[in-house]
């Protein structure tokens, strides 16, 4: 005879329930519920009395405040709960139009960082970006904040007159007053941010200058935890982001790893004395399709864009090229090995061994400097020379210190 199986006692559910910690569950959400409407009370109280004396964008966030309890003490669907993290037909159809502020250098809806060490130029690189953006893009208004150079310092490289042109498309701020900086500059960035998410129609561009101070520190270092939720939000809302940063005494880039985590792309920017140039070099570019550039300064002013390889170079290897552009304009077409003969003079004086003289015929040979051939009936000997002088005294332009822009063939003959 089977026995009856044994019936659970009274008190085994609820030893049960109990022993996977439903209970202290349940009362953990119902002190969250009870602490969720008190702060509701709280807020709408102020929200009755004291919004006389409450700044725009204190509102808003306490009205942000009130509809995100209202939504945690209602039970959602899937829907509902992720509604806002779910892309719709809506969003595709109204999404910004991605266009360059800066051909190929500052794309829109985008935080960039501009690093180099102090004097590089970074500064007066940006503040010369700011004026062809808002010449050419009367919708886009940039607020720059000057944590670093000081307002007579940012008026000899331009500031003043960009105010001039542009009025309040181009503010600037940082003065000096009491208070944290980091604190007043990220409560500006905040009303920023404010401002994109009302005026659709615009486009605000922010540069902070420079981040070591706009952001907090926390144990000595640079924390852009709190000051990327503010970028991305101004982002995400229409605008974008330029960031300003030193390199530290060392020649380091301090800080990297987490700054370079967040950018959506990254310049390093270098001053070459020698030519009197700016020269940005990529150092992330993410998706975007930024390119190596490089602008002729005078006076703390770009002057123009001029080509970054012929920029990019040393006082040296600048030397060699008029030395050979002058041999070749004496001696005519010229083979290689006679060539490194009439130079060897001056790679002596440059301490250029004859390897690194052929590399450098052959580079720049490739960018249009001098015409390079193979001659099959010379059994294969390469050749020299350039085009003719007419052409090239009407169609070049020249950086400083050498004469460093000729017309002249590629290795096919064809014109450059």
């Amino acid at each position: 005879m089977k026995e009856n199986p044994k019936q659970p006692s009274q008190t085994e559910p609820f030893m049960s329930i109990d022993s996977v910690g439903i209970l202290p569950k349940i009362d953990e959400k119902i002190k969250n519920k009870i602490h969720l409407l008190e702060k509701k009370k709280r807020i709408e109280s102020i929200l009755a009395v004291h919004n006389d004396i409450l700044e725009d964008y204190e509102l808003v966030e306490l009205q942000k405040q009130l509809s995100f309890i209202d939504k945690s003490l209602t039970k959602k669907s899937f829907e509902d709960e992720f509604r806002k993290f779910i892309y719709t037909l809506d969003d595709f159809k109204n999404a910004k139009e991605f266009f360059w502020l800066v051909d190929q250098v500052i794309p829109s809806n985008s935080i960039g960082v501009f690093y180099g060490a102090s004097g590089s130029g970074k500064t007066t690189l940006v503040l010369h970006f700011i004026g062809m953006i808002l010449q050419q893009y009367p919708q886009i208004y940039i607020l720059y904040i000057d944590g670093d150079m000081g307002a007579q310092n940012i008026e000899n490289a331009g500031a003043t007159a960009l105010i001039e042109l542009f009025g309040d498309h181009f503010i600037y701020a940082g003065k000096n007053i009491d208070g944290d900086f980091s604190q007043i500059a990220q409560r500006f960035i905040e009303k920023v941010v404010h401002k994109q998410q009302e005026h659709t129609d615009r486009y605000y561009l922010l540069i902070e200058d420079s981040l070591n101070l706009i952001a907090k520190k926390r144990n000595g270092f640079v924390d852009v935890e709190q000051l990327y939720k503010l970028e991305k939000k101004l982002r995400n809302a229409g605008g974008g982001v330029v960031v300003i940063h030193h390199t530290n005494k060392q020649g380091l880039f301090a800080d990297s790893q987490q700054i370079e985590n967040y950018a959506d792309y990254m310049y390093k920017v270098e001053r070459n004395d020698f030519n009197n140039t700016l020269l940005l070099k990529p150092v992330k570019a993410s998706r975007y399709d930024i390119e190596e550039k490089a602008y002729l300064i005078e006076d703390r002013k770009v002057v123009q864009e001029v080509p970054y390889s012929e920029a990019n170079i040393s006082s040296i290897e600048a030397q060699f090229i008029s030395e050979v552009q002058a041999i070749l304009g004496d001696l005519g077409e010229i083979n290689q090995s006679e060539l490194i003969k009439e130079l060897q003079m001056t790679l002596n004086t440059l301490k250029l061994g004859t390897k690194r003289a052929i590399k450098w015929l052959e580079k720049w040979a490739s960018e249009s400097k001098w015409c390079r051939e193979k001659r099959l009936e010379q059994k294969n000997a390469v050749v020299y020379f350039l085009q003719d002088k007419s052409l090239q005294n009407s169609e070049t332009d020249k950086l400083p210190n050498g004469d460093l822009h000729i017309l002249i063939q590629n290795d096919k003959g064809e014109l450059c």
